[in-house]
């Protein structure tokens, strides 16, 4: 009899685990894109948890369909979705993934089909302007695609995968000839996704081959595979921008880019980017395009390198601005005069490796007679992009000169140079993007701050956007008081509800420099890639 109650009482203890399910655990979606106006069949990695979960994502126009079982979503871009990477989150009554990255492209999809290992058995495309969605999926794999392709032609083949997706692979592409031998080949165009430009001498059918090493260097020489090597591959003989001039936009403006790439009709070398005024981010698209550019939205003036004064001697530009420049010839520099009065503090600050391109930047800093003043290579180790701080030491005309460390040069050794009054700041980080909030169980969250040049006013920090019946108090974070480094948020729920969706952590500021608002950011899984839009779930307050 008392063997009789103790199994008894086990099997509640199981119906009553079961009975509370489990959040969805997300690693990945393959295939990792769509063209707009199409839908796909994606294969979940990982585990979309107990049933019903549902969807959210960062961009209007996008529709994931869900089935009751299974491993399998279907995703829908509707034809009006703005192209570009946007990012998916699965969630439930118990909580919610990690977010997934995924492209809404303007090129058709194609699906990988082995085997395509070997030359004999390279996959035929239904075109020259495709994107192939593919995977690497076992050790020793190599992918195989043939491209007929007319004299004169150039094709644009652009591998997506470790910085786009989190892929763990070091991919590698080879243009292949017709007879075999190899071309071209390219493995860190973009960090360590590669990107070949290849124009045809004759007419053939070449080859391009995909294959990768693991980002992470192991003890193995063999070529690596897996079922989360996976990648979007453009293959295309139209057109295809490299980066745009400018390449930041200034807030509340219409500007009109100049593409850079391959294939562009001269008459699509500009294009209008209008943006909203609330928005951090203006995208670059058009309908004769093979992919889309993201561009960061500043409070300042933003221009190109004027090559004409380039000639006839540096650039005057304004402090704060922004400045798009390339160093197109060996050991080449770019310089640019500014006015500066003494006592200011300044900041200069070059983007290049961060945004996919080659340059190994160097900054210098000149007064008028010529004298240099700061010199700045690499900020810390694996970081390429200089960062560069001077106070002024006496007014007059200032020269800041940008180069490559080693003299290299080329059509993508392009930068985004801006020139700032250094101004005090802070930041604000979640160590976790996702929370889950029981009914009667506080959650605590704990905020960093980090304090910038200075910055020493108190800062009120506060969730927003969480849903009714959940609440928050603000809390301040206070120069040389154990809130100066960190704070905690603490969000209750009084009575039992069952709600989810995003919310913020804001910090605001006022003080004699004005106000200051930011938005905290936590870490996506996986990748390099930072967000603000966090996930609250709110349960009944049931015990795991």
């Amino acid at each position: 009899m008392t063997r009789l109650i103790e199994l008894i009482l086990l099997g509640s203890l199981l119906v009553v685990g079961h009975a509370h399910g489990a959040a969805p655990d997300v690693k990945s979606l393959n295939p990792p894109g769509v063209q707009r106006g199409q839908s796909v069949e994606v294969t979940v990695g990982g585990n979309l948890g107990t049933r019903p979960v549902k969807a959210w994502c960062d961009r209007a126009g996008v529709a994931i369909s869900i089935p009751e079982k299974g491993s399998k979503v279907t995703l829908t871009a509707a034809p009006s979705a703005q192209p570009g990477l946007c990012w998916i989150r699965f969630h439930n009554a118990e909580g919610a993934s990690s977010l997934r990255p995924f492209v809404i492209g303007t090129l058709p999809d194609v699906a990988e089909q082995e085997p395509n290992d070997r030359p004999g058995e390279a996959q035929q495309l239904p075109s020259t302007q495709v994107v192939v969605n593919g995977v690497l999926a076992k050790a020793g794999d190599a992918d195989l695609y043939a491209v007929p392709l007319k004299a004169g032609q150039t094709l644009v083949a652009s591998l997506a995968a470790h910085r786009v997706f989190g892929s763990p692979m070091d991919g590698v592409l080879q243009v292949v000839s017709p007879e075999g031998f190899v071309l071209e080949q390219n493995d860190d165009a973009r960090d360590f996704d590669p990107q070949i430009v290849f124009t045809a001498r004759r007419d053939g059918v070449y080859v391009v081959r995909a294959f990768a090493f693991p980002a992470t260097p192991n003890s193995t020489i063999r070529l690596a595979g897996g079922a989360d090597y996976i990648y979007r591959l453009t293959l295309t003989t139209g057109a295809f921008a490299s980066h745009v001039v400018p390449m930041s936009i200034t807030r509340g403006s219409t500007t009109a880019v100049r593409l850079s790439g391959w294939n562009i009709p001269s008459e699509s070398r500009e294009i209008p980017v209008a943006l909203d005024a609330d928005a951090n981010r203006a995208l670059v698209a058009d309908t004769v395009l093979g992919n889309a550019i993201e561009l960061p939205v500043v409070e300042h003036t933003s221009l190109g390198e004027d090559e004409s004064a380039a000639k006839d001697g540096p650039q005057a530009i304004s402090v704060p601005s922004s400045v798009t420049g390339r160093i197109d010839a060996t050991d080449d520099v770019d310089g640019f005069v500014f006015p500066a009065k003494k006592g200011e503090k300044l900041t200069f600050r070059v983007e290049s490796r961060s945004l996919g391109f080659p340059l190994d930047a160097v900054l210098e800093l000149f007064d008028a007679q010529r004298k240099s003043l700061a010199r700045v290579d690499d900020p810390s180790r694996g970081a390429f992009d200089a960062v560069l701080d001077y106070t002024v030491k006496a007014d007059g005309e200032h020269r800041i000169v940008v180069s490559d460390l080693y003299g290299h040069a080329g059509p993508r050794h392009v930068y985004l140079l801006t020139a700032e009054l250094q101004v005090p700041d802070f930041v604000l980080t979640a160590a976790m993007d996702k929370f889950v909030l029981r009914a009667g169980e506080p959650l605590e969250i704990l905020v960093t701050v980090t304090r910038r040049r200075g910055f020493a006013e108190k800062i009120g920090i506060t969730a927003e956007g969480l849903p009714t019946g959940v609440s928050v108090a603000v809390v301040e974070s206070v120069v040389k008081q154990k809130s100066e480094k960190s704070v905690e948020l603490v969000l209750t729920a009084e009575k039992p509800v069952a709600v989810d969706g995003p919310f913020a952590i804001v910090g605001r500021s006022s003080g004699a420099g004005g106000s200051t608002v930011r938005r905290a950011k936590a870490p996506v899984a996986g990748l390099t890639e930072k967000t603000s839009a966090l996930w609250l779930t709110v349960g009944d307050g049931g015990k795991k």
